[in-house]
């Protein structure tokens, strides 16, 4: 009977070993899902609960969501750096998702806990601290620890790509948990007597305990890739970026022409989101007054996601090169937007009311869900390379520093859409809980359409500049296997 392999015998120079299936799997959980269904949560639903639950204007929400997360600039940065240089006793990369659990579940559920106050002064001081602690320490711990970790779950691309591509389905089905089973369970928790704020502290506290066990699991399955039996450091992550400095450091990294293009695009990926999501739930309450068809066509959106992530591989086939096919998915994407404006436009609010219960509008709709789910997951392909090319170039691994930079950009991304929602919307002259003005429901239509549409372009612009073809990356992986193996023999 053949004994079963040793979890501790992982080769990190081969680029054709095969990784667990078990670990890809709770890889995604936790770097996609976890990750996923915390900010999808924000991006749809934190504007309304801050307008028509928190009780302040949508002005003042996205100026407080923008200062939040100005911290980020100095703690991704800071964190990055700390990932490389400190050696932990749990780990490089694991010590840190052990050191993010408990700020990032508890400010989760603090973010979406209402106080019993009229104090303007002191909701503000909340929303500061609740939001900007939740992304500065809590999530750049957790995450940026954790998606740097799969470059040294694997040197072989192809499982990498098997990763993402569990990884993406994964935040898809977020998408779903988010977008529709929250907000059912905020209306279930806060039943009919429009108790809004304890049903969404309550449906909070349920997401942090799914999020939680996430965390606990990547815990337990990522040391074998960090330690050595004994408890020791693996040979290949001692000594990483010791004696640089930070300055230098990040100077280091504004030289890689890929990783600085990555970055621009989610800032500009993660504003788009944060405009297009969260402006959907008073699209159908306010434009369409379909309140209750919300949840079911987002559940439908959502599995689109899913399917469009899915699809990934095959449209990477199709096109031949991964950032050529991130370039043309961009493309359509705006091209559906476009479409679906044109068309509720012509129609009408009644007529593209009634179109969107399962007509040609909704469909357009869904359809632009399925390339949406396919373009989310692209930069988390890109990344595992990134991590490779800046080995290549700088003769060190700066996954930390990497993925700290692309955290830094999403999170921004975030903010500064949010802060575009908050003050265009308004601007239009929004009033929480009444029927809104003409002018009101244009700026939501353009909102959720022209936006959008004008910030994907603008991301397949800059992605245009990457300068780097999956040929390319191939060959550097395999130099820079060479060398580390040369390097073993010595």
């Amino acid at each position: 009977m053949k004994a079963p392999k040793d979890k501790y015998d992982i080769s990190f120079t081969s680029t054709t070993a095969k990784m667990p299936l078990k670990d890809k799997w709770i890889y995604g959980l936790h770097s996609g899902f976890a990750f996923q269904v915390t900010w999808v949560i924000f991006s749809y639903y934190l504007m309304y609960f801050y307008t028509d639950v928190f009780g302040i204007s949508a002005a003042l929400a996205g100026v407080l969501m923008m200062a939040a997360r100005l911290f980020d600039v100095f703690t991704d940065a800071l964190i990055g750096f700390l990932i490389d240089n400190c050696h932990f006793k749990s780990g490089k990369y694991r010590s840190w998702e052990i050191f993010g659990i408990v700020p990032l579940l508890v400010t989760f559920v603090m973010t979406f806990t209402a106080l019993d106050t009229t104090s303007t002064a002191l909701k503000v001081f909340c929303v500061c601290i609740r939001y900007g602690l939740f992304g500065a320490i809590g999530a750049t711990m957790e995450y940026s620890s954790s998606t740097a970790q799969l470059a040294n779950m694997t040197k072989n691309p192809a499982e990498r790509s098997s990763a993402v591509a569990i990884k993406g389905a994964l935040q898809n089905v977020a998408q779903i948990i988010a977008s529709v089973v929250f907000i059912s369970m905020v209306r279930a928790f806060g039943g009919n007597a429009g108790h809004e704020a304890r049903g969404f502290f309550l449906a909070a506290i349920v997401v942090a305990a799914a999020v939680g066990v996430c965390c606990i699991a990547m815990i337990v399955i990522t040391k074998k890739y960090e330690l050595n039996r004994d408890g020791s450091y693996r040979k290949h992550l001692i000594g990483i970026g010791e004696g640089i400095s930070l300055v230098q450091q990040l100077k280091d990294l504004f030289t890689l022409r890929p990783v600085i293009v990555v970055a621009g695009n989610q800032l500009v990926q993660q504003s788009l989101y944060a405009i297009r999501n969260g402006i959907l739930i008073y699209l159908f309450q306010y434009y369409w007054n379909l309140e209750t068809f919300y949840d079911q066509t987002i559940l439908i959106y959502s599995v689109a996601m899913v399917v469009g992530s899915l699809l990934l591989e095959p449209a990477v086939k199709l096109v031949g090169d991964t950032n050529r096919c991130f370039i043309v998915t961009k493309i359509i994407s705006a091209a559906l937007f476009v479409i679906n404006y044109i068309m509720i436009l012509g129609m009408g609010i009644e007529g593209s009311g009634a179109s969107m219960q399962y007509g040609a509008v909704w469909f357009i709709f869904i359809l632009s869900g399925v390339v949406m789910g396919m373009e989310n997951v692209f930069a988390f392909a890109l990344m595992p390379g990134m991590v490779d090319y800046s080995e290549y170039k700088t003769g060190m691994n700066k996954g930390g520093m990497v993925h700290s930079m692309c955290g830094l950009s999403l999170t921004l991304g975030s903010a500064v859409g949010g802060f575009i929602f908050g003050i265009l919307l308004e601007n239009s002259g929004y009033v929480a809980n009444t029927v809104q003005t003409a002018s009101t429901q244009s700026t939501m239509l353009l909102l959720a359409f022209i936006v959008p549409a004008v910030l994907m372009i603008l991301s397949a612009v800059i992605q245009a500049f990457y300068g780097l073809n999956d040929k390319k990356l191939d060959e550097i992986m395999h130099e820079i296997a060479e060398k580390r193996k040369a390097e073993h023999k010595q």
